[in-house]
């Protein structure tokens, strides 16, 4: 092709067409230009595809991890909501009398001192910003909102893990005093040997007395695992409103 270009210059060149010359010499840098522009569009419209195959995979992976998610934050909802109310009801029971000690160790088996980390799937989001790769989320609304969300995971994340040990060196604290507010499956968690009950056993009278320090204490640790799951359920509801709409988010653009 360029040597069938070339012919035509030379001929024209030849001929003293000039004027002729130069029309077909601007015509072929016209062509020339046109055709780099043509390559430049297509390369372009292969990239754009490419970035959408990509788009498109990483909204399916942020979408399944926020499925499970929200999975996860309705069993820690309904959970919270549990220990919440048997320790309420511990410490209602608690103001009851109690007649011996076996009654204490029943009592105590009803207290609830569960504690746990917050954990989430968040693989795709970190690969995205890892690789630098969150632009490729064109929905500027759907990219903040996402940033949004795991942001609020990782302050979630060190509150209550920050929670978690304030309420357990509590417990550790009580427990010195009162071993018995341990059932066995506490004790195995926190790796508390059963030796204390020997100490306490026969000692319950203080149960019966709300002005003693050792039923004072035996209120605040059920006050404070209580109010510690109320805080925790507050996260979990409003993380999962979040999955909820970033879910709902994803989901429209699959549809368009």
């Amino acid at each position: 092709m360029i040597k069938f270009f070339r012919k035509i210059r030379q001929r024209l060149l030849t001929e003293n067409k000039l004027s002729k010359y130069l029309v077909y010499a601007i015509g072929e840098i016209i062509l020339v230009m046109f055709g780099i522009l043509l390559a430049l569009q297509v390369n372009d419209w292969n990239e754009q595809r490419k970035n959408n195959d990509l788009e498109r995979e990483f909204l399916n992976g942020l979408r399944a991890d926020l499925v499970i998610d929200r999975t996860y934050y309705s069993k820690r909802i309904q959970d919270a909501e549990n220990y919440i109310r048997i320790n309420r009801n511990f410490i209602m029971e608690l103001y009851e009398e109690q007649q011996n000690y076996t009654d204490v160790q029943n009592l105590f088996e009803k207290l609830s001192l569960y504690s746990d980390l917050l954990t989430i799937h968040k693989s795709t989001y970190q690969e995205l910003v890892n690789e630098g790769k969150l632009n490729l989320i064109r929905n500027r609304e759907l990219q903040l909102a996402l940033i949004y969300y795991y942001r609020d995971t990782e302050i979630a994340e060190k509150h209550i893990e920050e929670f978690n040990v304030f309420s357990i060196n509590n417990l550790l604290i009580a427990v010195e005093k009162i071993p018995s507010m341990l059932n066995l499956k506490n004790k195995k968690f926190l790796n508390i040997d059963n030796k204390f009950d020997h100490k306490f056993k026969g000692q319950y009278e203080f149960m019966n007395d709300p002005q003693s320090a050792k039923f004072q204490i035996s209120e605040n640790v059920a006050t404070l695992y209580t109010t510690k799951q109320m805080v925790f359920l507050t996260y979990y509801e409003d993380l999962k409103g979040q999955t909820n709409y970033l879910i709902e988010s994803i989901d429209s653009i699959f549809e368009n």
